[in-house]
């Protein structure tokens, strides 16, 4: 099975204004399973640079940090620990 992890979560950002939205995202960027991630954080910066340049949301530009999970599930639940998480959306929890 392909350790693929793939999560988008909101991070709180003390430092950043208050205008700004902070999105974190996993990808396997490097592993066995880059292939996948590579182009999916490709297509994340792509979605995140047409939302600001559309003018964000409410007006409010969205800042992508993006995460290398090497592959590894417990890497993946490391860095979401010690990242300050609002909400963490995944694939499943998005609904139409």
């Amino acid at each position: 099975m392909i350790g693929f992890i793939l999560a988008l979560i909101l991070i709180s950002a003390p430092a950043m204004a208050a205008d700004t939205i902070k999105l974190g995202a996993f990808f396997d960027l490097s592993g066995r399973a880059a292939f996948i991630g590579t182009p999916t954080k490709l297509v994340a910066e792509m979605v995140v640079d047409k939302i600001n340049a559309e003018g964000g949301i409410n007006g409010r530009m969205l800042e992508l940090t993006i995460a290398d999970t090497e592959a590894d599930p417990a890497k993946g639940a490391s860095i979401a620990k010690s990242s300050s998480i609002k909400k963490m959306l995944s694939p499943l929890s998005v609904q139409p």
